[in-house]
Formats: structure tokens, C-alpha cells, sequence
């Protein structure tokens, strides 16, 4: 696949999984999460093993509908369940 650069990120060109269940999922490498409606996270884990729940103090709030989250310094989301809403996540 072409490499075209941000712009293709940003619109989820590079691929965009959605997901509305609480099934626990790992072993993958998402650039960021957009929530699609409020939804409240019980794991979050960045490609370095980090709790991004603790990191970016989220762990016990709602995150609601429109807010993007992204892992820091260039990691990835690696882990990832949902107690409630749904998220897009972006490739």
C-alpha cells in the first residue's frame, strides 16, 4: 500500500476498525481512537506495555462522543477493552 502521509491517517485511509462490544481485544497496533459515542475503557495499553488509562488520567471518566485519543511519543494502542460505548479505531 502507497504511503501518502497524514492526511490519509487522519481519514482513516490506512484502515479503520469499528468496535461496539466489550470483548477484550490485543495484540494490535491502532494509531489512535476516535469515540464514536461516550464510552468508558477498563483496559487501554500502549506498544510499550504502558497503562494509557493512568498516563493520559482517564481512568475512571467517561470519554465522551468527538474525543480523540492517542498514545504518546509515536507509540501505538495495543490492548484495548471497553465497559461501554463505542469507539472508531484508526490503523
Amino acid at each position: 500500500m502507497p504511503t501518502y502521509g497524514n492526511e490519509n491517517d487522519a481519514l482513516g485511509g490506512a484502515g479503520t476498525i469499528y468496535d461496539f462490544t466489550t470483548t477484550a481485544v490485543t495484540g494490535k497496533n491502532y494509531k489512535f481512537i476516535v469515540v464514536n459515542d461516550d464510552a468508558a475503557f477498563l483496559v487501554l495499553t500502549d506498544s510499550e506495555g504502558a497503562d494509557m488509562l493512568t498516563l493520559q488520567g482517564i481512568s475512571t471518566n467517561t470519554v465522551t462522543k468527538g474525543m480523540v485519543i492517542r498514545p504518546i511519543l509515536g507509540r501505538t494502542i495495543t490492548a484495548y477493552t471497553l465497559s461501554g460505548g463505542s469507539i472508531a479505531l484508526v490503523q
